[in-house]
């Protein structure tokens, strides 16, 4: 973990001065559907003091966007990230018990969120697919909140469903 911050605060340190950081991004995959992979301790002594760092390097450079993957349920991890500064949780993995409405009521208005939307509604058809969508909205509503699928589209989702999909998000968000 030293090695790595080490790492990334070098890189960002070493940009010329007028170039700067818009987003730090960790594509961790921390966590299953029991958890974290690591237990919350130990995250909390050996990795949070290494996100502390680099994003005190990055918003040094104007950063105020932090976000990390992590399929399953990390939800135990949400505060000691919000706290450095990693403030967008992504995918919110539906089928792990991550729940958008939830999570904005219990780690409030300033935690952005991408994804929280079940893929396996997609080829369920266009029911399924609004009821998903009504399950998110009041957390879209409040928003902070890029809704997509929660994870990447897996292969028994059609051309055709997708497309659906894809419509009506737009009616969604309205565009």
């Amino acid at each position: 973990m030293a090695t790595w911050t080490n790492l990334i605060v070098a890189q960002i340190e070493a940009y010329p001065q007028d170039i700067p950081v818009d987003m730090m991004d960790w594509w961790e995959d921390m966590a299953g559907k029991n958890g974290p992979l690591v237990s919350p301790s130990m995250f909390h002594e050996v990795m949070l003091p290494g996100y502390q760092r680099i994003m005190d390097a990055a918003r040094k450079r104007g950063c105020a966007l932090g976000i990390v993957d992590s399929d399953g349920d990390p939800s135990v991890l949400v505060n000691d990230w919000m706290s450095v500064g990693v403030n967008i949780m992504f995918p919110l993995e539906v089928a792990a018990g991550c729940d958008a409405v939830e999570w904005r009521d219990r780690f409030g208005p300033d935690m952005c969120i991408r994804g929280a939307l079940d893929k396996r509604a997609v080829p369920l058809g266009k029911d399924a697919i609004l009821k998903e969508f009504e399950r998110i909205r009041p957390a879209y509503e409040q928003g902070k909140f890029i809704p997509h699928l929660d994870h990447l589209v897996p292969p028994d989702i059609s051309l055709d469903q997708y497309r659906r999909y894809l419509d009506i998000k737009r009616e969604f968000i309205g565009k």
